[in-house]
């Protein structure tokens, strides 16, 4: 597998003008590898375009794309552009191999006002440095495909073959709705022609760079028609670049008349960076075997005997007596009374040795034999491990050496996995418990609750110490359980305590008509203040550094009430305030059921009171949950006032873990903040690196008319953990929601369930997955 991530590294293809992989103003039929992200901005005339590419499945390519398009926007239109949004799907048909290329079918634009729509089927195929690539489209990549007429003389295609299936392929419908954003099933593959489109992708003697040639059969007729420039010429040529492992930059002569220029980042969010970090985990330690074998005979020959029973112990010592003779056998001791000391003991003669006297008397060797660990050692250790689990990081609920168990209770604060954290702790107890400690237990605890408990037996973590183990096998003989509502005994760490934070925030807003970014840098601070287990008073503030949002000039005109699409109103007057200002309480029912409740004001537009009930039974891929919701609206300045607006909000939730790639599926159902009821539809791939991308959609009651532009809700969710770019642990994450458009049907309470989330880390699923990277020798 590494040596197949490699080898892909060294291969990535180019990207298109388009974002997706391609030539430049046309797709091909290869793909990034499994995973993979790129982000690519092409500036081009008559268009620029911004996108993001996601290797969603080995099979499957998805692209978003942002283009500012200033010869297709209408005459009467006073923007200065056509500000564009837009989904491209592509899927692999089939692999290459020595005789048959790689075939992929695709769908451009897909969603949206179809301004880029088209359809087509594409296949690639090697021939040494030369990769040729010959495809078929419909829409614009078949905007003017025939022999004659003029201007598209130089064209090449043939009659849409569909319309021998049914006359309605012959024609080709347009985006119908006047609010845009639905998916342009009735056009798909319509249309009364097929463009031909092709290219080849030479990789030049010179190392890294790479000359593309196409033939495309897009001639931006829009844009002719809206800007009276003609950009029709089929032929582009274009060199590309690798700058760095994963950075390509390229430029391109364009419709026989411009010249483009285009820059691509890809990365693997699949990376593990763990190895990079400075704050690197202590080596496990390996107890004595020599002491660890006499400290266990030691404790069988003084188990207590039951009344009546004889006491007769045999073992052989090896060590003869000085001035024996070689060739004589070892002493053969017998022990007949464990209550006798030592110095009293009687030891015959060796057998078949008769020359040799027997002495009277001999005393047991200190060295070889250990003895159990007293209640003064004991507690030594207990403060040296409290020491130590210190340095990690880790904050203590409480450390118990009792038997041959030694038990810590942590509640990770610090790093993203808590198996990182159940790592480290083990690290320390196998360097600090006692030698007559055979099983490590340590259980997690977040905001409070008791989450997981897990037993390690020290054999295996002796053996993983000196190579002789692996931690898959360490998983095998270790135990994972849900922990006990009920804290053990000897947690005493004591209440009120107080944690503060501050760190930088940014605030976007993307895709605005009059402006495609708006951006602000702020500074934020948060503070908890933990009253009793499980019970918190927490705020969060924030004040602005720099930003532009005074620029906003554009109002809402929902005829919904207005519960996300003010946005702009609190960005303007909002600069400083809090985010939050709540009392939480987080407790658990049962060992595999969590609540909630918390009241205050909940988030940048909302107060309120609620709670939220969750049941996840543990190793299993699903959970429940349930989240309720009386709440009213804030003032825009995000300070104490309240709006008059005020409603009940909630969701029944389904969360299920897929068995393929880490995708993560979660269903809410119920009311949202505007008072229409529905269900969104969310799909998430995670990887071990903590990235998280995926994508929602929400269908409600509202239709689309009323909804206003982009129909319905959708989006994509990009999570990138800030320790996968910072070199130590944190858990702070950099959260990324890009929508189309801000409307107000369709939206949830934030923070409405945030209990699955909470637990997620110490899930069974999430320690097997991190299981192999925390616990290397």
């Amino acid at each position: 597998m590494l040596c197949q991530r490699a080898r892909a590294e060294t291969d990535l293809p180019t990207a298109s003008l388009y974002g997706g992989v391609g030539l430049l103003d046309t797709r091909t039929a290869r793909f990034m590898p499994d995973g993979y992200l790129s982000f690519s901005g092409a500036m081009h005339d008559p268009d620029d375009r911004i996108a993001g590419t996601f290797q969603i499945f080995p099979w499957a390519e998805v692209t978003f794309r942002y283009s500012i398009n200033y010869a297709a926007k209408a005459p009467n239109n006073p923007q200065r552009a056509l500000y564009d949004r837009s989904f491209d799907l592509k899927l692999r048909l089939s692999h290459e191999d020595d005789y048959f290329p790689e075939l992929a079918i695709g769908f451009q634009d897909i969603i949206g006002t179809g301004v880029y729509a088209g359809e087509y089927l594409v296949a690639s195929k090697h021939f040494g440095p030369i990769d040729a690539t010959i495809g078929m489209g419909w829409g614009r990549l078949a905007s003017c495909p025939r022999f004659g007429g003029g201007a598209c003389s130089a064209s090449i295609g043939f009659a849409n073959p569909f319309g021998l299936i049914s006359s309605r392929f012959k024609s080709r419908p347009g985006d119908s709705s006047t609010t845009g954003g639905q998916p342009l099933f009735q056009s798909w593959f319509h249309g009364q022609d097929v463009g031909i489109f092709g290219g080849i992708e030479y990789t030049t003697p010179i190392r890294h760079l790479k000359l593309q040639v196409e033939y495309s059969s897009d001639r931006y007729l829009q844009e002719k028609e809206n800007g009276g420039i003609d950009f029709g010429y089929p032929v582009n040529v274009g060199l590309t670049y690798r700058l760095w492992e994963a950075t390509d930059v390229g430029i391109a002569f364009m419709h026989g008349r411009t010249i483009a220029a285009h820059l691509t980042f890809m990365l693997d969010p699949g990376e593990d960076h763990s190895l990079q970090r400075i704050d690197q985990a202590p080596h496990f330690r390996a107890r004595n075997r020599d002491s660890v074998d006499v400290l266990r005979r030691y404790a069988a020959t003084n188990a207590p005997a039951a009344p009546g029973d004889p006491t007769h112990v045999e073992f052989v010592d090896l060590t003869a007596p000085a001035g024996n003779a070689p060739g004589v056998a070892p002493w053969h001791v017998e022990f007949t009374d464990l209550t006798t000391p030592p110095h009293a003991r009687q030891i015959d003669s060796p057998p078949g040795n008769d020359s040799v006297p027997a002495p009277s008397v001999v005393p047991r060797p200190a060295p070889l034999a250990p003895h159990p660990s007293t209640s003064e050692e004991r507690a030594a250790a207990v403060a040296k491990i409290l020491v130590d689990l210190a340095a990690q990081q880790l904050e203590i609920e409480g450390v118990d050496l009792s038997g041959s168990r030694a038990r810590v209770v942590i509640n990770d604060t610090r790093y993203r996995r808590d198996t990182e954290a159940i790592a480290r702790a083990a690290r320390v107890l196998s360097a600090d418990a006692p030698l007559d400690v055979d099983v490590f237990e340590i259980a997690t605890w977040r905001e409070g609750v008791p989450l997981a408990t897990v037993a390690l037996p020290r054999d295996e973590i002796d053996r993983l110490a000196r190579w002789q183990s692996s931690p898959i096998e360490l998983w095998h003989v270790s135990t994972i359980e849900p922990a006990s509502p009920t804290p053990p005994a000897f947690v005493s760490r004591g209440y009120p305590r107080f944690r503060w934070n501050v760190y930088p925030l940014t605030q976007q807003e993307f895709f605005d008509p009059d402006n495609p970014v708006f951006f602000g840098f702020y500074l934020g601070a948060d503070s908890s203040l933990e009253l009793a287990r499980g019970l918190s008073l927490d705020a969060s503030v924030s004040g602005s550094l720099y930003d532009n949002f005074s620029d906003i000039r554009r109002k809402s005109n929902s005829v919904l009430p207005h519960v996300r699409s003010d946005v702009s109103e609190y960005l303007k007057d909002g600069r400083y305030g809090f985010r939050d200002l709540m009392a939480n309480y987080r407790f658990k029912l049962t060992p595999e059921t969590y609540a909630r409740v918390a009241a205050g004001y909940l988030e940048d537009m909302f107060a309120g009171v609620g709670g939220e009930i969750l049941y996840r039974p543990f190793g299993k891929r699903w959970a429940v949950g349930a989240d309720l919701w009386a709440v009213q609206q804030r003032d825009f300045n995000r300070l104490f006032g309240l709006r008059d607006y005020h409603t009940v909000t909630g969701h029944l939730v389904l969360y299920y873990q897929l068995p393929w790639h880490d995708l993560e599926m979660r269903i809410h159902a119920g009311r949202y903040l505007a008072g229409d009821w529905g269900a969104t539809f969310e799909l998430v791939r995670r990887f071990e690196s903590g990235i998280e991308i995926g994508g929602w959609f929400t269908r409600t009651n509202v239709p689309a008319a009323q909804f206003g532009e982009g129909s319905f809700d959708k989006g994509i969710r990009i999570t990138i953990p800030l320790e996968w770019v910072v070199p130590f642990g944190t858990q702070s994450s950099y959260n990324m929601a890009l929508r189309p458009t801000q409307r107000d049907g369709g939206q949830m309470l934030l923070g409405d369930a945030t209990l699955y989330d909470m637990i997620e880390p110490s899930d069974y699923g999430a320690m097997m997955s991190q299981w192999r990277s925390v616990f290397r020798p």
